[in-house]
């Protein structure tokens, strides 16, 4: 696995592209006349210098993806970005903590003033230390320290793990600018109208909203008590009248049409539906579970179908990463033997806790070792098939 320190730092590539960027008034002229639309995030990453980047969908790749596509919203958007407050507002403390700009990032304003959030540099170690050692990082406590360097420095933008820290505290991440923002671990709209007077009172935000396209209020929350890293959901989206709605403390509604695309776009997951797994997500299963089994001499690889079918909200209840990182942890313990005492040919990987069925093709390579490839996955009782089944 690669390790974080080889791609976060992607600073001097991106400078070289929005340089070019800027040099390109076709491409500035075309993002500029579409700007209106309601979901500026698939316009920018519909630009080819963006996209070629996401292809292979690599860590580093999808790093400087969205370096780039924030940076171009710098360059296209101007003043209307630049001058975007941000920043942590307490509804019921009634203190808040905002800048104007990129800088300092929401994650960066909590390492650097800790005692403000309720929290300590200590606290902040712990839940990075803890993550890295779910990883199997060889030092996760060097490697804590590292990334909690680079979030003071302002490399990394995002660390959902220390934000998690501050929401627990009350405090609740906020945007206000033309495509605003409401983030926290309880989303109602009691707690929307407080924020967003707040954020009215002290400027954050234009009276009544006036000017703002939408405002996603979202939840971090772990779906499975053995998930290590929250995920983000989008609650509502607030669009036109329901801003003003919410700002006089009346209800909005569900969520829309719009606004459920573009939650799915994001890869969150919408009432209804299942967490959509995006294909960074997945190749990082992939790498835990070789992490795990190649020293057994045991290889999995995931077909494209079984990464689609774990997205698949016929699975009730939905499949979570968390789940397979379970199982593979459980084929870990076994020490290779039952996969090794099937042999090449067709069977079907079974969770017997979880009702999780994996029919897999397993094929001994020339070096002798074991290529197990997931064909797909299902959450079924009594799954019938003529293959032979490895219980886990």
């Amino acid at each position: 696995m690669k390790s974080f320190k080889q791609y976060i730092n992607e600073g001097a590539k991106v400078d070289s592209i929005l340089k070019k960027v800027r040099s390109m008034p076709k491409v500035l002229d075309l993002v500029r006349k579409h700007t209106d639309i309601n979901d500026l995030a698939v316009m920018l990453m519909s630009i080819p210098l963006i996209s070629k980047f996401i292809v292979g969908a690599t860590p580093d790749k999808m790093n400087t993806a969205r370096l780039i596509a924030n940076g171009l919203k710098q360059v296209v958007l101007g003043e209307g970005l630049n001058t975007a407050n941000k920043g942590w507002i307490h509804p019921k403390k009634k203190k808040l903590y905002i800048t104007k700009g990129m800088r300092p990032y929401h994650v960066e304003f909590i390492v650097k003033k800790p005692r403000d959030f309720g929290i300590t540099e200590k606290d902040i170690l712990g839940v990075l230390e803890k993550y890295y050692d779910s990883l199997d990082a060889p030092n996760p406590e060097s490697e804590a320290k590292y990334i909690l360097g680079l979030i003071k420095k302002g490399d990394v933008d995002k660390q959902k793990l220390v934000e998690y820290l501050a929401m627990q505290k009350g405090w609740y991440r906020v945007v206000g600018a033309d495509w605003s923002e409401i983030t926290g671990l309880k989303i109602n709209d009691k707690i929307i109208h407080d924020i967003l007077n707040i954020m009215e009172d002290e400027g954050v935000i234009p009276y009544d909203g006036q000017g703002i396209k939408s405002i996603v209020c979202g939840e971090y929350r772990y779906n499975d008590s053995r998930e290590d890293y929250p995920t983000e959901k989008s609650i509502k989206i607030l669009e036109g009248d329901a801003i003003v709605r919410a700002l006089r403390g009346k209800k909005t509604g569900k969520r829309t049409e719009i606004g459920n695309t573009m939650a799915m776009f994001r890869g969150e997951a919408v009432e209804g539906d299942c967490q959509v797994y995006t294909a960074k997500q997945m190749a990082d299963l992939e790498k835990f579970a070789d992490r795990l089994l190649n020293k057994f001499g045991i290889d999995i690889e995931f077909t494209k179908h079984f990464r689609d079918r774990m997205n698949d909200s016929r699975n009730r209840p939905c499949i979570k990463i968390s789940e397979l990182q379970q199982l593979f942890k459980k084929m870990h313990k076994a020490g290779g033997r039952r996969i090794k005492g099937h042999g090449e040919g067709q069977a079907v990987v079974f969770d017997i806790q979880k009702d999780l069925n994996l029919p897999v093709v397993i094929d001994m390579t020339g070096k002798g070792e074991f290529e197990v490839r997931a064909k797909t996955i299902m959450r079924k009782k009594n799954f019938k098939t003529p293959d032979k089944k490895i219980l886990y």
